[in-house]
């Protein structure tokens, strides 16, 4: 099979998922390389939006794709147009929609102009609610399992007595600062950097405990690329919406808060026994249960319009009255889910005449959510409907009401 894949992502941030022998990548940070046998391997592009057709016209009469990919998120640095160019099934891969300006709206224009024969996505399986009632069809979830290169050497029975992250813990990621740093105020040794995944795993492999915090309540690469190392996982607690595949206090260690971390953390590192059960446990969970080469064979099969594999189907996660004021509470929703990004708890407070959309947000689990006006309450945002806009005014400043 010739498959065509295009991503803004190279190595050694993260490597395109390997969906055939014969795969061109194609993207803004690679260059021509031709494979030994004179096959085309990889291939820049512009960067940004750019008609397919500029692509199309370089690729070698051998290597016509059978399956076109496109990884795309919300940053919109490699957005091929005019996909139809390809005669075959056409697949998008769904990264970030969790942060960034209009994240989910932004895709969603992308996903509605083009014509996939199925949409995946990676990180965000409560995304799939919104793109479903906007109208894009066929979409699924197959996590972040298709990216992610397993850890190559043994399971490790002597660790060193650390708390290891490697990762980014940057501007984006305030929570994942928080976290790393009550661990250093707690006296515990966190040892955190950012590293190319091969120096990643070996650290994973190495630690007695592994941190991962998620971007934004998002089931990351983190999770399974430690525990493919062997790590003992302590992992901040997701959603029943999110996906999450593992099972707390078995195969990993979820957290809510800075204190249950700092708490958990101490426990295990002084009962290196039980950290390393957990930890052989996800170990096993992640080469049993989820392979890549498991998953990618289930996108290829769905690509080539076979039934679904069950586990890329998603059927718990839906919008109640979808077409009711749709757009506003999309935006709505990207304005919490930012909040839910910054803040470690957020008091929302809706107005009654838009209550019945409170739900809308269950899957961010660190806003508390809350109908009508409470006295003494320090509200961090309110959500009204234009029949209660003047009673919000009363109880939050107008740059804290959000509209629906």
């Amino acid at each position: 099979m010739n498959v065509l894949y295009t991503t803004h992502f190279s190595w050694p941030y993260v490597d395109p998922a390997p969906l055939a022998d014969r795969q061109i990548i194609c993207g803004p940070g690679w260059s021509v390389n031709i494979s030994p046998e004179g096959s085309l391997i990889s291939m820049p592009s512009p960067s940004g939006t750019f008609d397919a057709a500029q692509i199309a016209r370089q690729i070698p009469r051998g290597q016509t794709p059978d399956l076109f990919v496109a990884y795309v998120d919300t940053f919109q640095k490699c957005w091929p147009t005019n996909t139809a160019v390809f005669p075959c099934p056409r697949v998008a891969l769904v990264g970030d929609v969790h942060h960034g300006p209009s994240p989910i709206r932004t895709v969603l224009r992308y996903l509605l102009a083009e014509t996939f024969d199925a949409v995946f996505l990676i990180a965000t399986r409560r995304t799939a609610k919104w793109l479903r009632a906007a109208g894009v069809g066929n979409v699924g979830y197959c996590g972040p399992a298709v990216l992610i290169r397993p850890f190559a050497g043994a399971f490790r029975h002597q660790r060193e007595n650390i708390i290891g992250f490697a990762g980014q813990a940057g501007q984006y990621h305030p929570r994942r600062q928080r976290m790393i740093a009550s661990l250093a105020e707690a006296s515990l040794p966190i040892k955190a950097l950012r590293a190319p995944q091969p120096l990643a795993l070996e650290m994973f492999s190495r630690s007695l405990v592994t941190l991962n915090c998620s971007l934004n309540g998002d089931v990351n690469m983190r999770c399974f690329e430690a525990l493919s190392a062997g790590a003992m996982l302590l992992s901040d607690r997701l959603s029943a919406e999110s996906g999450f595949p593992f099972k707390d206090g078995e195969e990993l260690v979820c957290y809510d808060s800075a204190e249950d971390l700092a708490e958990k953390a101490r426990y295990y590192l002084a009962n290196p026994r039980k950290a390393l059960m957990i930890a052989q446990a996800g170990y096993k969970a992640v080469r049993t249960r989820h392979p890549p080469s498991r998953k990618i064979a289930q996108i290829l099969a769905a690509a080539s319009g076979k039934k679904w594999d069950r586990s890329l189907i998603v059927d718990d996660v839906s919008l109640s009255a979808a077409t009711e004021k749709f757009g506003p509470r999309l935006a709505c929703y990207e304005h919490l889910q930012e909040l839910h990004r910054v803040v470690e708890r957020a008091e929302v407070l809706y107005m009654p005449d838009v209550a019945r959309f409170a739900d809308d947000v269950k899957d961010l689990l660190r806003l508390r959510l809350a109908v009508a006006h409470r006295d003494g309450m320090a509200w961090d945002c309110v959500v009204a409907g234009e029949d209660s806009y003047r009673d919000a005014l009363a109880v939050a400043s107008p740059e804290r009401i959000v509209t629906i």
